[in-house]
């Protein structure tokens, strides 16, 4: 198949949807990175600053993959892990013949991204940092859930606003901003991802009694901290 055809194909598709529903918002992917002059032909400039489209070339994401992979080893193999679903190996009688590492590579293996609603307890309760809840859904699910971003959505502009790794010190909205704020977690299942609630202790300080963390430590820590 011609991939430059079937760009220009997608193309037409785009504008024919554009035309008859211009609220709709419309992700192109594009073959070729090429494909983007006719774009430019036919009026459309593709600018980042468009909500209702976003344009993508598989070419260009990637070598852009294996770019960051220069920098970050291991990275383009953790994005394609988490951008597709893998199940879970049903022969589990092998797994003690299994040397540590395959082990370990499988249980992230199944790990995907999950964006939720963030607990309003960070922000308006705790006025908490990024770190801070990081640090917290780490304690709460046992170092097997990750923050790794936030989602911020302006109910009165109706934007959104995706920050991976936004910065340690990056304050959490106030509900009352009129900003909802999801959190981007890695994990092997939407429902492992534990959250601190009202009437919870809350585990994102870094600042413990006798350096203890986690839902075990003592309870004249857990006083101080407790919601």
């Amino acid at each position: 198949a011609n991939p430059f055809q079937e760009d220009a194909e997608n193309i037409i598709r785009m504008m024919a949807v554009r035309r008859y529903m211009p609220w709709a918002r419309v992700i192109l992917l594009l073959l070729k990175a090429e494909s983007r002059g006719i774009l430019a032909d036919a009026g459309i400039n593709g600018d980042p600053g468009d909500s209702k489209l976003t344009i993508l070339a598989a070419d260009q994401f990637k070598l852009e993959l294996v770019g960051k992979s220069i920098d970050v080893l291991g990275f383009a193999p953790l994005i394609c892990n988490l951008c597709k679903s893998v199940g879970d190996d049903e022969d589990e009688g092998e797994d003690a013949e299994k040397p540590v590492w395959l082990k370990e590579y499988e249980r992230g293996v199944g790990n995907e991204l999950y964006e939720i609603e963030l607990s309003p307890l960070y922000s308006d309760k705790r006025q908490a940092v990024f770190s801070e809840v990081v640090l917290d859904v780490l304690e709460q699910n046992g170092g097997t859930v990750y923050l790794i971003g936030l989602v911020e959505l302006s109910t009165r502009e109706n934007t959104k606003q995706i920050l991976v790794n936004p910065g340690s010190q990056y304050p959490i909205k106030l509900t009352t901003s009129g900003i909802r704020t999801f959190g981007i977690f890695i994990a092997d299942h939407r429902d492992r991802v534990q959250q601190c609630e009202a009437n919870m202790v809350f585990l994102g300080h870094r600042e413990r009694h006798n350096g203890h963390a986690g839902p075990r430590a003592a309870a004249a820590d857990e006083a101080w901290r407790s919601v």
